[in-house]
């Protein structure tokens, strides 16, 4: 058992955070004359050539060394090319409020920057953290030029990559950040290796410490965490160091610190809640802003070091899910900001000329030739109203779907061509179509809501015009094919208390079958460890539904399914889809829905086997040319 320290640390930290960045604006905002509203940053920048891949370094110049007194910050810009030997360090940053503007001097110039760069800048020049050469976005790219940011962007992820030092610059100093930093190190001290900590169950040899997590949700509130561009930043760096102000780390540390930490504070929170304890608000909120932002994920040592040939499609899309949620000023940038993950081959330019729905559309198009296979599309969220055609992906709202829902289905040749823009041609061959329905709730708060919800589930699983299930009377067949739907084929062993999968569904099924017959069959450490396991989750996440040949099955509640939708397979897409039919004018037309789980149809049960020489296509395989819309 953990025994955590208690704070003894009692200095309001946001108010004091507030009032010391006040102050400094204050400070700086008093120079802003007239003179500066007339500064225009444009006049600084001579043109670049694309061709010899030019970039701006930023050197700045020590503090005794200004010509001016007027201005604590003056450096130099010089040009450089990627293709030549370089050494510079980078800079990771929020810019901050773009309406706050700080004048300091270049190449004799008055440029205005947002206070959070001017204070990394000075920060890092205090403490001398960096080598002569520096690369800051804001200065070094000409943000006013369409053209060159659309091609220093497409450029960026090699930036970082080429930089001796990445320097992720959190902020001005916060209370106990140093203490918090040395603490994480500590944290992994206890730890097998980096990125493997010890499981539950096992003593995990370090105190949560209640004082580093209050610095750690305030350093979650930053907004660094938040903002897209730096997942691009520091995973493909080589060198990383996280600031704080005065304090440092090394991003590692930070990274697995607070990885092992949610171990230990995880495991703590349910050692409360066991025996019945009350909670703790420092560990609950920690595990939230850990869960929300904490995470660099892609964890930085799933992608360091890789080479793009034998990357997976599936950790890519996960990058983009990841970056989804995160903030950016420009919605296209939810496709930009994160070219470095994907290999140059794949042939997305930056181009701000664009509108958002035409990079989307564009960019979907070109992943998907690039995958050669529908597979991007499982990670669609639909939402209600939107604008982009049903298979074009909203880069800003992407979900990670069930493992369930990235097994096989399909792998026939297949057909990606746009007809004309929005819509897509591709080959399905169609499955069943969806009859009855019980939606999800997500008002459902504990075992007896969940217990009530799947019995209205099988009541329309065996009976639905009927108003109960006698819950012992049904066929073994009907009962595993619910049961296999419910969990998506992920069964609890009674034993082991381990997820399996696959043919042994037999004794999970009748355990959770007995269980609906009777509340009082399963005792509550059982519903807990079923609970934990996700086993339920599906209840108020999921619609559960039956088709006209008799097939059940799950498609998440945001997909919004109704009677008459259709269940297909489309050619190279591992898991089959819901799509529904357009007025019987465009008869060949259909709106994707989303990928769904649907038992018997999982495996490549629903599609004829035949032999089909090299030169086939799906049509071969009984597939027929539709058009997504």
């Amino acid at each position: 058992m953990l025994t955590p320290r208690s704070s003894k640390h009692t200095r309001p930290r946001k108010v004091a955070t507030f009032m010391r960045r006040l102050r400094t604006s204050l400070v700086h905002l008093v120079r802003c004359d007239v003179r500066l509203a007339k500064a225009s940053n444009g006049k600084l920048y001579t043109k670049l050539d694309p061709t010899k891949r030019q970039i701006r370094l930023l050197k700045l110049a020590e503090q005794d060394h200004h010509q001016s007194g007027e201005y604590d910050l003056e450096c130099t810009l010089t040009t450089a090319s990627l293709d030549d030997p370089l050494t510079y360090d980078a800079l990771s940053y929020a810019w901050g409020d773009p309406s706050v503007r700080v004048p300091i001097l270049i190449d004799g110039q008055v440029f205005l920057v947002t206070l959070n760069l001017h204070e990394a800048l000075k920060g890092l020049r205090d403490k001398g953290a960096f080598s002569d050469y520096l690369w800051a976005d804001a200065i070094c790219i000409n943000q006013s030029d369409l053209a060159e940011r659309g091609q220093q962007v497409g450029m960026m992820g090699d930036v970082y990559r080429r930089a001796s030092t990445v320097h992720v610059w959190l902020g001005v100093e916060l209370p106990l950040v140093q203490h918090t930093f040395e603490y994480l190190e500590r944290a992994l001290e206890h730890a097998d290796d980096f990125g493997h900590f010890a499981g539950e169950g096992h003593d995990h040899g370090i105190a949560v410490d209640e004082e580093a997590l209050i610095c750690l949700n305030e350093l979650f509130s930053l907004s660094w965490f938040q903002r897209l561009w730096v997942m691009q930043e520091v995973v493909v760096a080589k060198r990383r160091l996280m600031h704080c102000g005065k304090a440092s780390t090394r991003l590692e540390c930070f990274d697995y610190g607070i990885a092992y930490l949610s171990v230990a504070v995880n495991a703590e929170i349910e050692a409360l809640a066991l025996s019945k304890r009350p909670t703790n608000m420092h560990y609950d909120a920690f595990s939230r802003n850990y869960w929300k932002t904490g995470q660099l994920s892609p964890s930085i040592s799933d992608w360091s070091a890789r080479t793009w040939s034998p990357l997976p499609l599936d950790d890519i899309a996960d990058a983009f899910v990841a970056g989804s949620k995160r903030l950016a000023a420009d919605s296209r940038d939810h496709v930009y900001a994160l070219l470095g993950f994907l290999p140059p081959a794949i042939g997305i330019i930056p181009d701000y000329t664009l509108s958002t729905e035409v990079v989307f559309r564009t960019s979907t198009l070109q992943m998907l030739k690039w995958t050669d296979s529908l597979h991007w599309l499982i990670y669609s969220s639909p939402q209600p109203g939107r604008s982009l055609p049903s298979w074009v992906l909203d880069f800003r709202r992407l979900n990670r779907p069930d493992e369930a829902l990235r097994n096989t289905a399909s792998n026939v040749p297949c057909l990606i061509e746009e007809q004309s823009p929005g819509q897509l041609r591709v080959h399905a061959i169609f499955i069943d179509g969806i009859k009855d329905l019980a939606r999800g709730s997500d008002g459902i708060k504990d075992e007896v809501q969940i217990r009530e919800a799947l019995i209205r589930w099988q009541t329309v699983a065996t009976s639905p015009r009927s108003q109960e299930v006698d819950t012992n009377s049904l066929e073994s067949e009907t009962r595993d094919c619910f049961w296999r739907s419910v969990t998506m084929n992920y069964l609890i062993h009674p034993i082991t208390k381990h997820v399996t999968a696959g043919d042994s569904s037999e004794v999970g099924a009748t355990e959770l079958q007995m269980w609906l017959a009777d509340k009082n069959y399963l005792p509550a450490e059982r519903l807990r460890a079923l609970w934990r396991l996700n086993v339920f989750s599906k209840v108020w996440v999921y619609t559960f539904f039956t088709t006209a040949m008799g097939r059940c099955g799950l498609a998440t509640v945001d997909l919004m399914v109704e009677e008459g939708d259709k269940i297909a397979v489309l050619a190279g897409l591992n898991t089959p889809v819901i799509l529904r039919p357009l007025p019987d004018r465009d008869q060949d037309k259909y709106e994707l829905l989303g990928a769904c789980y649907c038992d018997g149809v999982m495996n490549r049960e629903a599609i004829p086997t035949v032999d089909v020489p090299t030169t086939g296509t799906a049509l071969d395989y009984g597939f027929e040319e539709i058009v997504l819309v």
